[in-house]
This record gives structure tokens, sequence and C-alpha cells, in this order.
């Protein structure tokens, strides 16, 4: 059962290639006699400053980090073939986005739940737990949060005398009226909106905000609903209209960033790429993602930590590491840097934290925070995920695509692969 739970994981990811930069185990560390602790993170994933500082609050402790590809769909799929091989990390950076299911399935991750007291459990911001937790028990905890914003050009906004939009009927109507042919030559310079290539994680948030709820329970997963099928018809309209470019979501940051895109769906924890890629050529605010009919569902992004099964010491250790990882001063002091959301009630108290809450150009997005939203985790999530994308890419390019036929053939995938889990 564990060695079929890991393959069906890898053949819904269908990433082939394990990109490997070491093994972990209990052992010393040999050139300096310390205690090595393996965290697995993504290549770009440094933590250079975090591990400093646990290192020198633990000195006899050496942190051996490894970087395995360069998304998590590179990660996860390390972690299910260390699954299999039994050369697991003792800590490791797990994306709420899928695999953590399977994970647990397997047998190889120990559970929050038997590493925290309940008032570190109590301390973490409830809405936090949605996408760690599985089958009512808490898997990992949550660590870099991070949530949607739609970011605006506001020099455009103000030039085309535009309203800043708060509703997704708002956001169309900006998208056709800031879609704009600068020199009248036939060719479209500046695009009203568009979304990056994780574009799954916006649509998650959109129609449940829209009222589907798509993941009721292990075995009830429905997203053949009218309003999925709506909200997918109107990202089709706006590629039709021109207002948004056709499957061009793998530019859409560098769009924004040089001024030819008015409206990006975009992590907050990527306003520090955009602010380096804008480099002040205008001006851009982070507003609140649009709501829909009243509602905002803000989808819970980022990732968490999880403790590998080893030994009770090593385990010890690795909820160490982890609780150093999540603690309010490492927070504060590197997070919230990279625009990552605080994750413990506690922290909202500290000084450096209330600060930014002050701070002007930050302020909608925390205000957000009452309003995230955690869908249930699934074994089945990425296989909604990789179909909405292959269904983006369909009705952007035709717009006479029959949505309602796509959709009901996503739906029949997702019950293929939950009778066959």
């Amino acid at each position: 059962m564990r060695k079929k739970v890991l393959v069906a994981l890898m053949v819904c990811l269908s990433v082939l290639t394990c990109m490997y930069a070491g093994g972990s185990g209990e052992k010393k560390a040999a050139a300096e006699g310390k205690i090595e602790l393996t965290f697995y993170t993504r290549i770009n994933d440094t933590f250079t400053e975090e591990i400093a500082a646990f290192e020198t609050a633990y000195p006899n402790v050496k942190v051996n980090r490894v970087g395995i590809g360069s998304d998590y769909d590179d990660l996860t799929t390390k972690y299910i073939a260390s699954s299999v091989s039994g050369e697991l990390p003792h800590v490791g950076l797990v994306s709420q986005r899928y695999g953590i299911p399977q994970l647990y399935d397997a047998g190889v991750i120990v559970p929050m739940d038997d590493l925290m007291t309940q008032e570190e459990k109590d301390d973490i911001l409830d809405v936090y737990w949605g996408r760690y937790t599985y089958k009512g028990t808490k898997v990992a905890l949550p660590y870099q949060v991070s949530m949607p914003v739609l970011y605006v050009n506001l020099d455009l906004f103000e030039e085309y005398g535009v309203d800043i939009p708060k509703t997704w009927d708002e956001v169309i109507d900006a998208a056709k009226k800031l879609t704009i042919d600068a020199n009248g030559d036939g060719i479209t310079d500046i695009y009203g909106f568009n979304m990056p290539s994780d574009a799954p994680w916006y649509i998650n948030g959109l129609i449940k905000a829209a009222g589907a709820d798509v993941v009721t329970g292990e075995k009830s997963v429905n997203i053949n609903q009218p309003e999925v099928i709506a909200f997918f018809e109107s990202i089709q309209d706006l590629a039709a209209n021109g207002a948004m470019p056709s499957n061009q979501h793998s530019t859409a940051k560098d769009d924004f960033n040089n001024g030819s895109l008015a409206m990006l769906l975009n992590s907050c924890a990527g306003n520090g790429s955009v602010s380096k890629g804008v480099n002040g050529k205008f001006n851009y605010a982070m507003v609140t993602f649009p709501s829909i009919n009243g509602e905002i569902c803000a989808p819970l992004g980022g990732n968490g930590l999880a403790v590998f099964k080893s030994t009770p010491e090593m385990e010890a250790l690795a909820w160490d590491f982890v609780k150093f990882m999540t603690s309010t001063e490492s927070y504060s002091g590197f997070s919230m840097n990279k625009g990552y959301m605080p994750i413990t009630k506690s922290s909202m108290e500290d000084d450096v934290v209330k600060a930014r809450l002050a701070d002007p150009f930050w302020k909608e997005t925390y205000d957000q925070v009452d309003h995230l939203y955690g869908q249930p985790i699934n074994p089945v999530d990425a296989t909604i995920w990789n179909n909405i994308n292959s269904i983006l890419s369909i009705i952007e390019e035709d717009s006479s695509a029959d949505v309602s036929a796509l959709v009901l053939d996503m739906q029949n995938q997702i019950d293929d692969f939950l009778e066959e889990y």
C-alpha cells in the first residue's frame, strides 16, 4: 500500500526527473564532530541567515541544507523517491499545494500533533491549519505563509481614470478599459489583467468565493459546479476580448514589472521581486484579493515544515529546529522581510510586526488575513491543479471551447483518481 501511494503521487505530478544533492542519516559531521541535521529545501531557498542563527544557538549541531530542484514539484518528487529508498531528511520544506496527504499516508512524517503542546498549537493562527491538516491530524507546521493580492499599476489607473477594483466583475471591467494600443498600430501595448503560472492557486480562492465548495471530504471532491463553469467562462471572455494575453502566464510577472500589464494577481511574498523589477518606473500597490458575491476567499499559500521519522533523539532535535524557524524572532528577523505573513498569534504583538501592520503599503495585505481560506488538502490536489492549467490553456486559445465539457472531463479524472487511491 505504501509504495502504491508513493507511485500514485509521482504519476499525478508527472515529474520523472529526481534531483538529489546528498544523503541523510543520524550521523556525526565528521570534520566538525557535530550532530548533523539534514534539511531539504528548494535550491534557491538557502536560509543562510536562519541556519547560522540556529547553529549559534545550538553549537553542537550542523545543519546540512540540501537544495532539491527549482520548484515544489521537484522537491515533492524527491520526498517520494526518498520514502522508497529510505534516505529521508530530518526536516523538510513541504508545499501546501500538494503531496502532504501522500507523505502522511506513506507513514514517513511525524505529525505535529505528536510534537506540539496544545498551547503551541493554539498559538498558530487558526486558518493556517487548513492546508496542513489531513484526516483530522495536524501533519506539518505552517511556515512561510503567503496569500494572493492584486498588484495594480497606479499610474495607469490614474491616467485613464479607472477606479481600483474590489470585485472580480470590477477587475474584468477595469481590464477591458486598461487594454491599450498606445500608438494605434493595431497591436496591444498594455494588457489589462493576467495571472502567473500558478494560476490554479488564485482560481481556487475565486471559485470558493463564487460559492463552489470543491473539497468536502476525503472521497468527496466536486469541481463540476455551475460557479466553476461560470468563472472559467469569464476567463475565456477576457482572453477573447484581448484584455488578457492568451497563454502568457509564464511572463506575467515580467509584463507587470515592465509596465505592459495593468493588473496582476500574485503572491504578497512576490513584492520584493516586483519592487526590484519595477525599479521606480511607475507607482504600484498591492490591494485586496477580488471578491465575488461579497465574499473574499484569499487562498492560503506558501509552505510548511515537516519532521520526518528517524529516531526519537533526531526527531526531537528536528522539532527544536522547526520551533526555532517558526519563532517570533525568526519571523520578524527573516520571514517578514521576504513578504511572508505572521505565523502565530503571539507574533502579532511583536513591535517589529506591529510596525509592519501600521505601514500603509502593507495595510490591505495584512487586513486580508481575516479573509484567508485554507481549502482542505486532499490526495487529488495535483490532479485538480494540473487540470485547471490544462483548461486555461484551451479556453484562452479557443473562445468557442465548451467549458462545461472541459470541467466535466476534469471531474471524471478526479473521480478516477479517488477511486484508485
